[in-house]
């Protein structure tokens, strides 16, 4: 169990920048006071960035580590708990963050179609994998026994995607 403070040591930190680099995400800043995470066009969509947040950023105090969403790296208006002790836990929730917009896990099994869903599409639009979850009324996708997807579990996204 890790005890969380306004500043964590520089090796705790420097695992956990780590980790989260080896999901495929890129880091603006690591020290002890916080992590800065770019936002890719991906990553902004699925957490519903506004355009001036340039960075999600992770903190920590004695309450445990948050994150947020930030035009700069130093300041996060909104705050909220990142689910996790370890920098194994913290960065998988950072990943579920970045694909999903949720930090906390959620098994959806969901489809990736073949093709780009068109604008008739009315499927439920879930992770940043370009999965969704098809709509029984929806014109493209609904109504049809074997529709051209391919399935897989959130938990099974591409990192980085």
């Amino acid at each position: 169990m890790t005890t969380f403070a306004d500043e964590m040591p520089e090796p705790w930190v420097r695992a956990l920048a780590d980790h989260i680099e080896a999901g495929g995400w890129g880091l603006a800043d690591a020290h002890e006071s916080a992590i800065a995470v770019h936002l890719g066009d991906t990553a902004r969509g699925a957490l519903g960035a506004a355009d001036t947040d340039r960075y999600l950023v992770i903190g920590w105090s004695a309450a445990g580590a948050d994150w947020g969403l930030a035009a700069s790296r130093g300041h996060v208006p909104h705050p909220q708990l990142l689910p996790g002790d370890t920098p194994v836990q913290l960065a998988a929730a950072v990943g579920r963050l970045m694909r999903t917009g949720r930090a906390e896990p959620r098994e959806i099994r969901h489809a990736v179609p073949y093709g780009a869903p068109g604008e008739a599409c009315t499927c439920e639009r879930i992770t940043a994998c370009r999965g969704l979850i098809p709509d029984a009324d929806c014109p493209e996708h609904g109504d049809r026994r074997n529709p051209a997807m391919t399935w897989h579990w959130e938990a099974l996204c591409p990192p980085g995607a």
